[in-house]
């Protein structure tokens, strides 16, 4: 659902302009409610891409329904697939994971704690900047 909803909101333009937001959403307000308040535990029945939409249709000015619409047209459903096998592809096991340049696969496993990661993964992109002479 996470994946949908951010590509709906990639598509539909406004998912820079709340990305910060749907985090808080997740994770702090509640508006996509994932955990329960109480236990802080993930919920049995996840958020909905219905329960997404109010959020981008309160916070980022689309209409609901237009982006459920967006969410279950056939270029979102194409972009999820191909998500979906890039992350097969790169075995992105857990949350976070870099790719960097389509070779170097940092996880959780690579660092102590996510300010190694960050090392490493900035390390790896200064190494593939100088080989390709600043190129992306």
């Amino acid at each position: 659902m996470f994946q949908r909803a951010f590509l709906t909101a990639q598509a539909m333009g406004v998912a820079e302009k709340v990305h910060e937001q749907v985090f808080d959403a997740v994770w702090r307000t509640g508006e996509i409610p994932l955990t329960d308040p109480s236990t802080g535990r993930i919920r049995p029945k996840p958020p909905t891409i219905e329960d997404a939409a109010k959020f981008y249709a309160a916070h980022a000015g689309v209409k609901a329904e237009d982006f459920i619409a967006t969410a279950k047209s056939f270029a979102i459903e194409t972009k999820t697939g191909q998500a979906d096998k890039l992350v097969k592809a790169y075995r992105a096991e857990s949350t976070p994971t870099f790719v960097v340049a389509g070779k170097y696969r940092v996880d959780s496993h690579s660092a102590a704690d996510f300010e190694g990661m960050t090392k490493i993964v900035l390390a790896l992109v200064d190494r593939e900047l100088s080989s390709t002479g600043g190129k992306k």
